[in-house]
């Protein structure tokens, strides 16, 4: 991330760690504020991780492991439970009740797993600027794609979704082209993966990710 980037900076600033958001700088604060109000829908998640206790109906301790987060950083989930999360379908509000959800405050973004809806007998649908997940014969949610990126529609401004576009930005150009390949996986995601297998090299090139320009605006 860019120092330049007011968001990019707040980031860094707040490092995504248990750091109570009284001792932070007003900007990472905002950033934070911002990242705790966007719902990605994710391919790569195996469950729904979310940052705020307050959205969650109900809480049970959790015992499992960590869960690596963005920039490589292992986090622990602090319990799992239902989360309601609001959203916007054919214009009206609405919600959607994720079950087995994970309550994270050091995740640094709100995720949606498409795995775990699936699995739980719902059926999403995606083209290219829009994406659906249905219940049955019922429309739940629907989200815009982004850079990229399919945020969850709650009817919001959609520059709240710039600083979660800032948290997958990547700072090495050698790798933006596997980070375009690869649906905007993290810088370190994709070093782990040069590690474990082969093909996977720094590639000089000169353009910019587009969906990760636009994240540092």
């Amino acid at each position: 991330m860019t120092a330049d980037s007011e968001v990019g900076t707040s980031l860094t600033q707040a490092s995504f760690t248990s750091t109570s958001t009284s001792t932070l700088a007003p900007q990472a604060k905002k950033a934070l504020e911002k990242l705790a109000r966007t719902h990605i829908w994710d391919s790569g998640s195996s469950q729904h991780t979310f940052i705020l206790e307050e959205n969650f109906i109900s809480l049970r301790p959790y015992s499992g492991n960590g869960i690596l987060g963005i920039g490589g950083k292992s986090t622990q989930p602090k319990a799992t439970g239902t989360y309601k999360v609001h959203a916007l379908v054919n214009g009206e509000h609405s919600f959607a009740l994720l079950k087995d959800a994970l309550w994270n405050p050091e995740a640094g973004v709100n995720l949606i797993s498409i795995s775990q809806l699936t699995a739980q007998g719902g059926r999403a649908e995606f083209c290219a600027d829009l994406a659906a997940f249905w219940s049955g014969k019922e429309l739940r949610m629907t989200a815009i794609q982004r850079s990229g990126l399919y945020f969850l529609d709650q009817g919001e401004n959609s520059t709240l979704s710039s600083a979660a576009l800032a948290a997958y930005s990547i700072s090495d150009p050698r790798l933006q082209i596997w980070h375009n390949r690869l649906a905007h996986l993290s810088e370190q995601g994709i070093r782990q993966l040069m590690d474990m297998s082969t093909g996977i090299k720094s590639i000089q090139q000169v353009c910019l990710c587009k969906g990760c320009a636009l994240g540092r605006l």
